[in-house]
């Protein structure tokens, strides 16, 4: 599971660039376009825990703690990015639910050390 938990977090730092990019492009059309509502702004934010998301998956893959922490950080792309009127964030929605679900499965059948003090 601690592989499958990389390759999740190496794979969220290619999507997460995809949707930084995508973002920022939609960002400038609608700016270009005079549109009030950006759903630009909200891909940069969700990039944001996209980022943060990724960093914690491969940093804590080993911790019960790291799967808690990234399956919330997804939890919370998801949300963000369903309220958007964007499809194709709504595509990463459910691509980054379906990781989001990985770690939260990899919660309860992962088998994880338990924490010694050394002297």
């Amino acid at each position: 599971m601690k592989v499958a938990k990389l390759c999740l977090g190496l794979i969220t730092f290619v999507l997460w660039f995809i949707v930084s990019f995508y973002s920022c492009a939609q960002m400038m059309s609608d700016m270009g376009n005079g549109v009030t509502e950006s759903t630009g702004a909200v891909g940069i934010l969700s990039s944001i825990f996209v980022l943060i998301a990724g960093i914690v998956a491969i940093a804590a893959r080993s911790s019960r703690g790291g799967a808690i922490a990234t399956t919330i950080l997804y939890a919370i792309v998801v949300l963000i990015e369903v309220t958007s009127n964007s499809d194709m964030l709504g595509v990463f929605a459910f691509i980054f639910g379906c990781f989001g679900l990985v770690f939260f499965i990899s919660i309860f059948t992962q088998k994880y050390k338990k924490p010694t003090l050394s002297q």
